[in-house]
């Protein structure tokens, strides 16, 4: 009995804990599809303020379309809560940012080579999503559009990065978590302890109460034994 009950006790938490994770594993899938939704359609968005003229005068350096370009990337970082909104070569130069960088060069380029060489050298025209990474305090994630010249040829790449705001409500959900699996586990080990101490007293007195009534039941044996036995001798000392 004690190890039917261990067993549906053990059962039981190790259902509601795994509950509890499949629940956080849906939350964090569900965040996280959102945020990519968010970053690719405001990439796409702010790719049609490129048009391929504007691109090809940007990557030859024109100040005038740098300075237009400027405000309206800026534009999108504002409405959008970005953190960062930038075009850059094939070379991963800044060619128009949003932060004041002190290189010119992408300095996440390392991270996202691959993704970026992708718009470049493939045919693809979608926006590709970097998994999120982080950056000094701060968890981030990134979008890259290809922009096209007016010859049809790939010549910059605009990206998007937006901070993951939802990281540090999940990482405090990730810890609540574990706080209640280990409660969970001590509250079960104690229930059992418990419930091992309760049955054995019980135990004892389901023995003492059998004792007992096996010693009534042979003091009554004993006594009509010895009744049956007094009454031929008292019937041989008539006679």
């Amino acid at each position: 009995r004690f190890v039917l009950i261990a067993l549906f006790t053990g059962l039981l938490i190790v259902l509601v804990n795994l509950a509890w994770w499949i629940y956080y594993q849906k939350t964090e899938t569900m965040l996280d599809d959102q945020l990519s939704r968010r970053l690719t359609a405001i990439a796409e968005s702010a790719r049609v303020l490129m048009d391929p003229q504007r691109t090809e005068l940007l990557a030859a350096g024109d100040i005038d379309s740098y300075l237009e370009t400027i405000r309206d990337l800026e534009s999108v970082r504002r409405s959008d809560s970005l953190s960062e909104v930038f075009i850059i070569n094939e070379n991963y130069r800044y060619l128009a940012t949003t932060v004041l960088e002190p290189d010119s060069v992408y300095f996440l380029s390392g991270l996202h080579a691959d993704l970026i060489d992708s718009l470049f050298y493939s045919e693809a025209l979608g926006a590709v999503l970097s998994p999120s990474y982080r950056s000094g305090s701060l968890y981030l994630r990134s979008a890259f559009v290809p922009l096209i010249g007016p010859e049809g040829y790939v010549l910059a790449v605009l990206g998007v990065e937006a901070n993951v705001d939802y990281s540090e409500a999940l990482a405090e959900l990730r810890h609540n978590l574990y706080y209640a699996t280990g409660l969970s586990l001590i509250g079960g080990l104690v229930l059992g302890i418990l419930f091992l101490l309760l049955q054995r007293r019980i135990s004892r007195a389901e023995q003492q109460l059998f004792l007992g009534a096996t010693h009534a039941h042979l003091g009554r044996m004993v006594a009509v034994v010895a009744h049956e036995m007094k009454n031929p001798l008292m019937i041989i000392r008539g006679s």
